[in-house]
């Protein structure tokens, strides 16, 4: 099978785990074998068969930069994950703001519930 002609860098990562949101705290809690399950506290669980979950406790990431006040009134705790997760992959990869070419530039994102 022929190769294709380009290549492809990952050259950020950024996360937001119960783990934490840093790549070394995350990779940390894996290595030392870290569970963050317990009793869910965004909520009250205790209507539903199974009151324990994996959160994200601690995230205080409020406002964010070039999103308008209105956009960040708005923005769901999911969407400031996303951006939060943008923003240190980017940060990683060496890239200052205003500086990442969007025509030259990918971003694969995902979720897991």
């Amino acid at each position: 099978m022929k190769r294709a002609g380009r290549r492809v860098a990952i050259t950020g990562l950024g996360a937001v785990t119960p783990l934490g949101d840093r790549i070394d705290d995350i990779w940390n809690g894996v290595m030392e074998g870290r569970v963050p399950c317990g009793p869910v506290r965004s909520f009250d669980a205790r209507q539903y068969p199974c009151p324990i979950a994996y959160e994200v406790e601690g995230f205080t990431e409020d406002k964010f930069p070039g999103l308008s006040p209105s956009q960040n009134d708005i923005a769901s705790r999911q969407a400031r994950f996303a951006l939060h997760a943008t923003d240190a992959a980017v940060a990683m990869a060496g890239f200052q703001n205003g500086e990442l070419n969007r025509l030259d530039s990918a971003l694969s994102y995902g979720v897991g519930m």
